[in-house]
């Protein structure tokens, strides 16, 4: 008979009481969260990720300053109501993607991310749920306020005949999308990485906004499953909108027959042929791929913005 030794006894003692405590823990958590109602949960997380923006409020207030000044050297140098409207408004929109996909990484990566994992090894997966759902909910917060500050800083001295409210609707969308980007490379990968990576995939989607290269050529790309990138660059979705609510916006004269000769040879180079522009919004005449392959590039809401950041958030949970 092998009798263990004393160190050996003591640390299988303390393996066995370590594992029941744990168990004890987690069915203590289970209980907890049953007994508490779903939504009670997420506002709960809502008001702990609100608190800890509210802690770390000069990192958001510093990216609204940079941000503002940016755009605001561009509106003044390059006027969208001038030629070239399209490289202009994708460097613009690339500029905001670069802004926009650094800050959300802080949310679920770094210590954010050990602080979950932490939490996840204690509580049920629905509670990790929840907890993810809370936060993005409050980064809602975030998006809105950077919308607002390039919609009030580059609708007044930019010259386009959008709206402010189109394009803060259409930079919100936008930030919505390349949140739930950066949602994916936070949990994917290390702090450093993940920037490194939500950096490329910001020029990526410049790249595949369908101006450099153009549309056309990207769609023959892959043996066609270019058309792939198209679809999943939320530049290319930002600029279609941003175009047409510049080409239809109150007191736009572009539509003019002379006004419009002077345009529609450029417009139709990148695909936006403005004589297939829709007459109604949404557009289901024909498939989305189908109207890209007439030149016929215009999308006159955001939906499709929101649906690519409801896509993105559903593979980072």
């Amino acid at each position: 008979i092998v009798v263990p030794a004393p160190n050996e006894q003591a640390r299988t003692l303390r393996l066995q009481t370590s594992r029941g405590m744990y168990a004890r823990l987690a069915a203590e958590a289970e209980e907890r969260a049953e007994d508490v109602h779903w939504a009670q949960q997420v506002w709960m997380h809502i008001a702990r990720a609100l608190l800890e923006r509210a802690d770390a409020f000069g990192r958001p207030s510093l990216n609204q300053i940079l941000l503002v000044f940016a755009i605001s050297l561009m509106a003044v140098a390059f006027p969208t109501i001038r030629k070239q409207v399209f490289s202009k408004l994708s460097v613009l929109i690339l500029l905001l993607s670069l802004v926009s996909g650094v800050p959300p990484l802080r949310i679920f990566g770094g210590e954010e991310k050990q602080v979950t994992i932490r939490e996840a090894a204690i509580t049920s997966h629905a509670q990790v749920l929840f907890s993810f759902i809370g936060r993005d909910i409050a980064s809602l917060l975030e998006i809105g306020i950077t919308a607002a500050s390039f919609a009030f800083t580059y609708w007044p001295i930019a010259g386009t005949t959008a709206s402010g409210s189109d394009l803060f609707s259409t930079a919100f969308a936008l930030m919505y999308a390349v949140w739930g980007l950066s949602f994916i490379w936070a949990i994917m990968f290390p702090m450093h990485t993940a920037m490194l990576v939500s950096i490329i995939c910001s020029i990526l989607s410049y790249l595949f906004a369908g101006v450099n290269p153009e549309a056309k050529a990207v769609l023959k790309m892959l043996d066609g499953y270019g058309a792939l990138m198209l679809l999943a660059s939320p530049s290319r979705w930002a600029l279609s909108t941003i175009i047409y609510r510049h080409v239809t916006g109150l007191g736009s004269n572009m539509l003019h027959p002379a006004i419009k000769g002077m345009f529609a040879g450029e417009f139709d180079a990148f695909s936006y042929n403005m004589d297939l522009l829709p007459m109604t919004c949404p557009e289901k005449t024909s498939p989305v791929l189908e109207r890209w392959r007439a030149r016929n590039s215009w999308a006159c809401h955001t939906g499709q913005l929101f649906l690519l950041g409801l896509l993105f958030r559903f593979v980072a949970a």
